[in-house]
C-alpha cells in the first residue's frame, strides 16, 4: 500500500514539471463584432501601410511580418481568447528570421504573456521602446511602447521603477498629443488607448494635479483638431469620469474631503454631457459603459444604470466589461445586495443571447461576495458547496462553449484547488495536456500538487 502510493505521489509531482514555453492552439476564428466591422479594415491599412512605409524590411521576415500584422488586428476585433495556429506560427518564424522591426519588437512584448520564449516582459518593452522611438513610425506606434513600457515598469512603493514609470507615461502622452494632429490617424485608433491610459494614471496614483494638466492640454488639442466628433467626445468623457474618481481619492465616502466631493460631482457633470453627446452622434457599446460609470457616481436611480447597460449589451452581447460594471454597481457597498449580484450574475450564465466571457462573470461575482467578508472567513466560505457548485458552473459554461482557452481552464482549475473540490480538479488537471507557468506561478503549483499529491495518497490508503 505505501509503495502503491509513493508512486501517486512522485506521478503527480512529475507530471506538474512538465511546463511548456510555447502557446500552440487550434481554434476556428470568431467573427468580428458587428459593432467594429468597419473599423477593422481602416485599422488594418493603416497598420500594414505603416510598416511598407516605415518599417525594417527585409525578404526573410516581410511575408510572416504581414501575416503578425493582420493576425494581431483580428485577435484585437474579435475578442478570441487562444491565439489562432497562424499569429503563433507568424511569431515563430520571425523569432528564428531574428526579425528586428521596433513593431515586431512591440507587438512581442504585448503579447508575452502567452509566448514565454522571449525575456521578462519589461526588458522586451524596454527594447521595444528605444526601437520604436528611434524609428519613423508614426505617433501611435510610440505612443503604445511607451505606454506599454510605463505599465511594465510601474511599481507601487519602489521609487525607482516609480521615477521610470512617471517618465514613459509622459513620454507616451506627447507622442498622443502628435497623433491629434496627425490627419491619417483615425479617432478610433487613438480614443480607446487614450482611454485605457487616462484610466492607468488614476490607478496607479500618478499626481492629481499632474493628471488634470494633461486632461487640459488633451481638450484644446479635440477643440484644435477633432472637434464635436464622437470618438473623441467620448475619449474626453472617459477622462472626465478618471478624474472625477482621483478627485475623490477614496472608496469610502467617510474619507472623501468637501473639496474631493465637489471635484467628484463637477467631473462626473462634465462626463455626462460629452458621453450624452457622443451617443446622439454615434451610439458605442464602451460609451454606454461608461455612462454606467457615471451614473454609479451621480446615483440618479437604478433605471438608469439598467438603461445604459441593455444599450451596451445590444451592441456587443459580448461585453464581459459591462457586465462587470453592472456587478460593481450592484455591490452592497454601492447600489445593490448580495442577492441582487448572485441574481444577475446567474443571468450571465443563461442568457443565450450574451456569449463570449460573460458566462465567467458569475465566478468573479463569488470572489466579490466572498471578499466582503473578513479574511480570516474566507476559506471556509470558498469551501462550501453551494459556493462552488456556482463557480462550477460559470466555468463548465464557459468552457463548454471554449474548450480551447487554456487560461480559462487554468483559473478553473485554481479555482477548484481553492475550494479543495478535488474531483473537478482531477478533471481539469486530466484536460490540461501540460500545466503553464504563465497561468499559475511555480510557488503556487508546486503547494497545489503537493496538497493534490498529499489528497491521493490519502485515497489510495481508504
Amino acid at each position: 500500500m505505501h509503495r502503491a502510493t509513493t508512486l501517486v505521489v512522485l506521478l503527480v509531482l512529475g507530471f506538474a514539471t512538465v511546463v511548456t514555453q510555447t502557446s500552440c492552439w487550434k481554434k476556428t476564428r470568431a467573427p468580428l463584432r458587428t459593432e467594429v466591422q468597419a473599423f477593422y479594415p481602416v485599422r488594418l491599412q493603416y497598420y500594414l501601410s505603416s510598416y511598407e512605409q516605415h518599417g525594417r524590411k527585409n525578404p526573410a521576415w516581410d511575408k510572416a511580418m504581414r501575416t503578425l500584422i493582420e493576425e494581431t488586428t483580428y485577435h484585437t476585433y474579435s475578442e478570441e481568447r487562444p491565439l489562432p495556429e497562424s499569429l503563433v506560427d507568424a511569431f515563430a518564424d520571425l523569432d528564428k528570421a531574428n526579425c528586428n522591426d521596433p513593431y515586431f519588437l512591440s507587438l512581442s512584448a504585448l503579447y508575452l504573456h502567452v509566448r514565454i520564449t522571449q525575456p521578462h516582459p519589461w526588458a522586451s518593452y524596454a527594447k521595444a521602446h528605444l526601437a520604436m522611438r528611434a524609428s519613423d513610425y508614426g505617433p501611435m506606434f510610440k505612443f503604445a511602447t511607451a505606454h506599454g513600457a510605463a505599465k511594465e515598469f510601474y511599481h507601487q512603493t519602489d521609487p525607482n521603477q516609480r521615477r521610470t514609470f512617471f517618465k514613459l507615461q509622459a513620454e507616451a502622452f506627447e507622442y498622443l498629443l502628435e497623433a491629434m494632429s496627425d490627419p491619417g490617424v483615425t479617432d478610433e485608433l487613438i480614443a480607446a488607448p487614450a482611454e485605457n491610459y487616462f484610466d492607468w494614471s488614476q490607478a496607479s496614483e500618478e499626481p492629481l494635479q499632474e493628471i488634470q494638466s494633461r486632461a487640459t492640454r488633451l481638450h484644446a488639442a479635440v477643440r484644435q483638431y477633432r472637434p464635436d466628433r464622437a470618438f473623441m467626445l467620448r475619449m474626453l468623457g472617459s477622462v472626465e469620469i478618471a478624474l472625477a474618481w482621483g478627485s475623490r481619492s477614496s472608496d469610502w465616502a467617510s474619507e472623501v474631503t468637501p473639496e474631493g466631493w465637489a471635484g467628484f460631482a463637477e467631473h462626473l457633470s462634465v462626463a455626462e454631457i460629452l458621453l450624452e453627446r457622443a451617443w446622439a452622434l454615434q451610439p458605442n457599446s464602451r460609451t454606454a459603459r461608461y455612462m454606467m460609470s457615471v451614473e454609479l457616481g451621480q446615483h440618479y436611480g437604478r433605471e438608469r444604470m439598467e438603461l445604459w447597460f441593455q444599450r451596451a449589451m445590444e451592441l456587443n452581447p459580448a461585453g464581459d466589461t459591462a457586465c462587470y460594471s453592472k456587478l460593481h454597481y450592484l455591490r452592497p457597498r454601492w447600489h445593490g445586495s448580495h442577492e441582487e449580484m448572485l441574481q444577475f450574475a446567474t443571468q450571465c450564465v443563461e442568457n443565450p443571447a450574451w456569449s463570449g466571457r460573460v458566462s465567467l462573470v458569475l465566478a468573479h461575482a463569488m470572489d466579490s461576495y466572498i471578499g466582503d467578508y473578513p479574511k480570516s472567513d474566507q476559506p471556509r466560505l470558498w469551501q462550501n458547496p453551494k459556493i462552488w457548485a456556482l463557480v462550477k458552473k460559470s466555468y463548465d459554461a464557459y468552457l463548454k462553449k471554449y474548450p480551447d482557452d487554456e487560461a480559462a481552464r487554468h483559473d478553473y482549475l485554481e479555482a477548484a484547488y481553492r475550494s479543495a473540490a478535488w474531483d473537478d480538479f482531477t478533471a481539469q488537471f486530466k484536460k490540461i495536456d501540460s500545466i503553464k507557468l504563465i497561468y499559475i506561478p511555480k510557488n503556487k503549483l508546486d503547494r497545489m500538487m503537493n496538497d493534490y499529491a498529499e489528497h491521493l495518497a490519502a485515497q489510495a490508503q481508504q
